[in-house]
């Protein structure tokens, strides 16, 4: 099974996405909160990683150059 990452300040896309992507064996892991998805990256090691670049606390562009 394939794993993936959505980082998301909207919860409910969470929610969404991860219903629809169950159904082509994918397990997604969510967090709304960005500092939070180096720890989740580091611990997961995901194949795929859905970022969002419009969030307040850090965009997307950000958390992708720390990764």
């Amino acid at each position: 099974m394939l794993k993936a990452l959505l980082i998301d300040d909207d919860a409910k896309l969470g929610n969404l996405l991860s219903d629809y992507l169950t159904k082509f064996e994918i397990e997604l892991n969510s967090t709304t909160e960005p500092t939070l998805a180096l720890d989740l990256i580091a611990e997961d090691e995901p194949d795929l990683i859905i970022l969002d670049v419009m969030m307040p606390k850090m965009n997307g562009f950000e958390g992708f150059a720390q990764v």
